[in-house]
């Protein structure tokens, strides 16, 4: 996963920018905030059986999006991020 922005909330840039993403502040940290959103994904109905994907959820006020793919019945997320303030996504 790259970070390509501040608000991005994944990525190993996350490190030094932790701070600037609400959803990392809000959850008291980048792996915290990772395990919110991939348990946000949980079983639900819009994601594919298989294949890529793009869901927004809605995790402490922030619409997320997050993209990724379905593989052998896992969602693997390849970014997430807050489009609000980064809409370039």
């Amino acid at each position: 996963m790259l970070a390509t922005a501040p608000e991005e909330c994944t990525g190993p840039a996350l490190r030094t920018w932790a701070d600037a993403c609400p959803l990392v502040a809000g959850s008291g940290g980048r792996e915290q905030a990772t395990r919110r959103i991939v348990d946000s994904l949980g079983d639900e109905a819009d994601l594919p059986e298989a294949g890529r994907f793009e869901v927004s959820r809605v995790i402490d006020g922030e619409v997320v999006t997050i993209r990724g793919a379905v593989v052998k019945g896992i969602p693997r997320i390849g970014t997430a991020f807050i489009p609000e303030k980064f809409p370039g996504g």
